[in-house]
């Protein structure tokens, strides 16, 4: 009965955890006349927040003095800071204006030159990085669902490129489905306890 059991939370909490597979991104240009974006990072492999290979994710650059090349290939790992970011390897944590303001480009403004401009300067300005401040940068909206594409050229964690934005999906974190596993094998254990007296 328990090795039953125990074999059973094993094996739900190998399905629970994402495949670990490569993510990775080709960088196209989007609109806007800064150098940053607007950039469309091409979706090559594995899924990206709520993106599919072969979707193209509308993003922005962090950080000012990190670069990408158009058509250059990338490696992605997802976290909730620019990596280095200016202030070191623990890196500079997304700020939720910054979210704000990449939510609102993709669900309320026209994707033109003009916005692009705007949005970029606005994501620089409010990170930290330069850029000039604008309307947006006071915008009230959602700062959900947003997380930074950390860039690398060699390898995930290797040779860092540059930070972008990407919209997620909420997703549990894999130790707290592991939890809920785990808890519902209990109640489980002690219902058929009680109903066996």
């Amino acid at each position: 009965m328990v090795k039953r059991s125990v074999l059973a939370v094993v094996v739900a909490s190998m399905l629970a955890v994402p495949a670990l597979a490569d993510m990775k991104v080709k960088i196209h240009n989007g609109v806007g006349n800064t150098t940053g974006g607007e950039f469309l990072a091409e979706v090559l492999d594995s899924p990206i927040g709520i993106y599919e290979q072969g979707d193209f994710i509308s993003t922005f650059c962090l950080e000012l003095i990190e670069t990408v090349e158009l058509d250059g290939e990338y490696w992605v790992t997802l976290s909730d800071r620019a990596v280095e970011g200016g202030v070191g390897p623990a890196g500079d944590p997304l700020d939720d204006q910054s979210k704000r303001i990449y939510n609102y480009w993709l669900d309320s403004l026209t994707h033109t030159e003009a916005n692009a401009d705007d949005v970029q300067n606005a994501l620089w300005s409010q990170e930290g990085e330069g850029g000039s401040s604008n309307y947006l940068n006071s915008i009230a909206g959602t700062a959900a669902d947003v997380m930074v594409m950390n860039l690398w050229t060699e390898a995930p964690g290797q040779g860092l490129a540059q930070d972008m934005l990407v919209r997620v999906a909420p997703v549990p974190v894999p130790g707290a489905v592991l939890l809920g596993v785990l808890g519902m094998g209990v109640a489980s254990a002690r219902l058929r306890r009680r109903s066996a007296k």
